[in-house]
């Protein structure tokens, strides 16, 4: 809720913003929507071990992740506001656009060059992450047979690393590889998992 509430003091902001004003507020917008995801990701396998553990239930933690995303989502609709230029260009013109209008602009956006190729690339990233994330905690159980507890606590040191990295090392590797070779490593780094 306090994530929400934030993005939307912030989102009033955006309305009188514009240029790099409003580009830094996304950009911290972004920034917060992105911890809260660190650090649900990191406390929340932590979490789950010791609940499987206590409650002596493998799916009670899965349970609490469902009801918080339904949390998460109802507070979301209620306190974010949707703004997204076009919508706010069609306020000004006070122009209602139906789905049709709102999937062609959707699609002509997806097949530009530079935004498939990315989108591409982050759905890559995506499926190997889900695998990496799906078989890493199996292997931990089922290969080392850990306890759910410290499955959790390896999973949650698994996010923190990753994040810790993002945040401190993302900088300068840019730096020292330069914008394309950053991005083949990328690939490359996709690629092997």
């Amino acid at each position: 809720a306090t994530v929400s509430r934030s993005c939307n003091d912030d989102s009033n902001e955006m309305d009188a913003g514009e240029g790099e004003d409003s580009a830094a507020q996304r950009a911290a917008a972004l920034g917060r929507m992105t911890t809260a995801y660190t650090i649900g990701a990191t406390i929340g396998p932590a979490l789950g071990g010791i609940l499987a553990v206590e409650k002596e239930d493998l799916y009670v933690g899965a349970r609490l992740a469902v009801w918080g995303s339904i949390v998460s989502l109802v507070l979301s609709v209620v306190y974010l506001k949707d703004h997204t230029a076009q919508n706010e260009q069609r306020n000004k013109k006070n122009e209602k656009s139906s789905f049709v209008d709102s999937l062609k602009n959707t699609l002509q956006l997806l097949w530009h060059p530079n935004v498939s190729s990315l989108l591409l690339l982050k759905l890559l990233n995506g499926v190997s992450s889900s695998a990496f994330n799906t078989i890493l905690p199996l292997l931990f159980a089922n290969r080392l047979h850990l306890p759910p507890s410290y499955v959790g606590y390896l999973m949650s040191a698994s996010s923190l690393s990753v994040a810790v990295f993002a945040g401190v090392g993302i900088t300068p590797a840019m730096k020292y590889f330069g914008r394309n070779d950053a991005r083949r490593l990328a690939v490359v780094g996709i690629a092997m998992r």
